[in-house]
């Protein structure tokens, strides 16, 4: 499947300085992002094209806040994420923690995310974890992409071979590990 963005970006207003930040990282890393502020023009009803954004993206990287966490259209956009998921199709949900709360223990957010690793600001920082990590899951899940669409055209193309539970090992690792469980 072709994405038109490596990460949907989803989080409160409240948490903008945050989300600015990140979108630097992601600019200096040549890591494509949509963002409601950056990406809809004036005029533009958001929910309208909210999942059709949430589905061309690689990743859906929630900021997860007490701030988030009360907002009615952050919940909309994990609900959409959580629904569009594919069958057999790497599409990843990650909760970021930007502050010190707790992460909820029910309602959508909880019921959408919370099996899912999360990870916090503070442990694992911007630029050091959070985008090479990013980086990295990209780079895998075109790696699959291309080996999809050359077994879909029988053709033959030399990658590296991994299984999708190797994948998702790799990606959900936790950050700062060392090398991926890739075998060439």
């Amino acid at each position: 499947m072709e994405y038109k963005y490596d990460v949907f970006i989803s989080y409160s207003s409240k948490d903008a300085k945050i989300a600015d930040k990140i979108c630097g990282c992601f600019n200096k890393n040549s890591i494509t992002y949509f963002r409601d502020q950056e990406c809809i023009q004036c005029g533009i009803n958001y929910m309208e094209i909210l999942p059709d954004r949430i589905r061309s993206s690689r990743f859906f990287l929630f900021l997860a806040s007490n701030n988030s966490y009360v907002s009615p259209d952050a919940k909309r956009e994990v609900q959409i994420a959580f629904d569009c998921k594919k069958p057999n199709k790497l599409h990843c949900l990650l909760p970021y923690i930007i502050d010190n709360s707790p992460f909820p223990n029910d309602g959508c957010i909880y019921y959408c995310l919370g099996g899912g690793q999360r990870y916090t600001i503070k442990k694992y920082p911007i630029e050091s974890t959070l985008i090479q990590e990013i980086l990295m899951g990209i780079q895998m899940e075109k790696a699959c992409d291309v080996k999809e669409s050359s077994i879909a055209d029988n053709r033959q193309i030399p990658l590296q071979t991994f299984s999708i539970l190797e994948l998702l090992k790799s990606v959900f690792k936790p950050f700062g590990t060392s090398k991926s469980t890739i075998k060439k």
